[in-house]
């Protein structure tokens, strides 16, 4: 009875955590105020300025999203 409330709340996390990188992905700098506080927050490198690539978060979104559904 335990096992599948934890896969959906595994599924729920991992999804939240697809959608970050979706938005990030295309540009929005939520929660942060701009591009490089956001790079120090997520990336966590000293001296970063830049998120990384469009095609750096997608393919790791995408990534959350089949995990997600796996956990399903």
């Amino acid at each position: 009875m335990l096992a599948p409330t934890l896969s959906v709340i595994l599924a729920c996390i991992l999804s939240i955590a697809g959608l970050l990188h979706t938005l990030w992905g295309f540009g929005v700098t939520f929660p942060a105020a701009n591009e490089q506080q956001l790079a120090r927050m997520v990336v966590g490198k000293r001296g970063i300025t830049k998120m990384p690539s469009m095609t750096a978060c997608l393919f790791v979104a995408v990534s959350l999203f089949a995990f997600a559904f796996l956990a399903l």
